[in-house]
């Protein structure tokens, strides 16, 4: 856990053979810590926990590639984006919200 200016806070360590998606929990709920984001990559947050985090108000950000996202999700993505380098949007989906930017050496036409 770091603060805004990214000085660490607290920390725990665990096994490296445990599963993060277990551990980051245990974590968030072990800490006093009251008013904070959650930013983690898409293997440490699965669907039941972001479930846990919107139940117990958490805010969080998520990396995570596309094309893990419901087609609708996909065609919103691909009619709404500016096909220009470093332009990015924001749509709302289920569990919050998705931002997107484009960046031509990373785009396949379908």
């Amino acid at each position: 856990m770091v603060t805004k200016e990214g000085f660490p806070i607290a920390y725990e360590v665990f096994s490296g053979n445990t599963f993060e998606g277990h551990t980051i929990m245990k974590f968030i709920h072990t800490n006093a810590v009251k008013n904070f984001t959650v930013v983690a990559d898409a293997a440490m947050i699965s669907s039941q926990n972001i479930s846990h985090l919107i139940e117990n108000n958490i805010n969080y950000i998520v990396g995570a590639r596309l094309g893990n996202l419901p087609q609708k999700n996909m065609d919103e993505i691909d009619t709404k984006i500016q096909r220009e380098n470093s332009k990015s949007m924001r749509i709302k989906i289920e569990n919050g919200h998705l931002i997107c930017s484009y960046a031509s050496l990373r785009y396949r036409k379908k």
